[in-house]
């Protein structure tokens, strides 16, 4: 998030309200994951295809399914008769690239004080996810080795009644 401390962000991102929020230098981030990305070309199991800023505005994410819905008609052509199967291929391709692009970058105006910012990753359908449970319900994530503390910006202690032991903890989690 760019917002760097937020009591909703607190409460709806972290188990009771408290922990740790982690702030990350982009360019960093996005050092280490150039190497990733070009040996995911060689062995496509995992692409990290970019870091995004998450679209709250309803307007903006109007316009981006507009855009969707307009390389949606563009594939009818192709998925006639007439079309090759190669035609076909790539209609396809384009269409799942553009929602893997999109989808995941809107949320509800509602959360727009988080000012969140997303690595967004296509992955093949064999890439296999760990699970998290919130609020009863599965979450799919993939896990994703950092380089720390190189690209680690800043650390924001979340509520707590010892900030001392959790300032320790940290240095002793960190230097590890």
């Amino acid at each position: 998030s760019e917002a760097e401390d937020g009591l909703s962000l607190w409460r709806g991102y972290s188990q009771q309200a408290s922990g740790y929020a982690l702030g990350f230098s982009v360019e960093g981030l996005l050092r280490d994951i150039a190497p990733r990305a070009k040996a995911a070309v060689r062995n496509p199991t995992q692409l990290i295809t970019r870091i995004a800023r998450v679209v709250y505005q309803q307007d903006e994410q109007q316009r981006l399914i507009a855009e969707i819905i307009r390389i949606s008609a563009e594939m009818e052509p192709a998925l006639k008769a007439s079309g090759t199967q190669r035609e076909i291929w790539n209609a396809v391709q384009k269409l799942v690239g553009t929602l893997q692009y999109m989808m995941p970058l809107l949320k509800d105006p509602g959360f727009e004080d988080e000012r969140e910012v997303r690595i967004v990753v296509s992955v093949l359908p064999t890439t296999k996810p760990d699970y998290r449970m919130r609020a009863g319900m599965p979450y799919p994530f993939l896990r994703y080795k950092l380089t720390l503390p190189a690209n680690l910006k800043r650390v924001r202690i979340g509520p707590t009644s010892d900030v001392g032991q959790a300032s320790r903890a940290l240095g002793m989690f960190l230097n590890d």
